[in-house]
């Protein structure tokens, strides 16, 4: 059985309450990925179209960027 998305949300605040204060960059991917899911997740519900993987890829891109400063 899937996680509902107010299950995965609860669990994503958790996770950002815990780590966040030990200095543990958040990557939300979850929340830019929710708003179009037709078009970046699979009519499985559980992998990326490539579309997505593409997206997520520059998402987590950017934010390595980001904290090299660059």
């Amino acid at each position: 059985t899937h996680n509902s998305n107010a299950r995965t949300e609860r669990f994503n605040a958790l996770a950002v309450e815990a780590l966040e204060p030990m200095g543990v960059i958040i990557n939300d991917l979850y929340t830019p990925i929710s708003k179009n899911i037709e078009r970046y997740i699979c009519d499985d519900r559980i992998h990326m179209t490539p579309e997505g993987v593409e997206y997520s890829a520059k998402l987590v891109a950017g934010k390595i960027k980001e904290a090299l400063g660059n």
